[in-house]
C-alpha cells in the first residue's frame, strides 16, 4: 500500500479543504491536483504543489480553472501520411 499525506488547498474555490495525496517512491505528492467541481475534468480547478512556508510539508495553491489555462500547440505527427 502506498503512503499518503493530507495536503491543504490554498486560495481558489476549494480553499480551506484538504486532499489525500499519494506519495511517490521519493516521498513526494503529485505536482498538481485537479479539484473537480462538476465531475468533468475541463471544469476542474487546478492547484499546484508548493512547499509550505515555515511548517514543512506541502500545500496545493490555486492556479485557475483548467479550461482557462493556456495549452501548448499539438506538434505535427511525423508518421502521418502527407495531406
Amino acid at each position: 500500500m502506498a503512503s499518503t499525506t493530507q495536503i491543504p488547498l490554498v486560495d481558489g474555490p476549494a480553499a480551506g479543504t484538504t486532499v489525500t495525496a499519494e506519495l511517490d517512491r521519493n516521498g513526494r505528492p503529485a505536482l498538481t491536483h485537479h479539484h473537480q467541481v462538476s465531475g468533468e475534468l475541463h471544469d476542474a480547478e487546478v492547484y499546484e504543489l508548493q512547499a509550505a512556508d515555515g511548517v514543512g510539508g506541502w500545500i496545493y495553491r490555486w492556479r485557475g480553472p483548467a479550461g482557462a489555462l493556456p495549452t501548448l500547440p499539438t506538434p505535427p505527427n511525423p508518421t502521418a501520411p502527407p495531406a
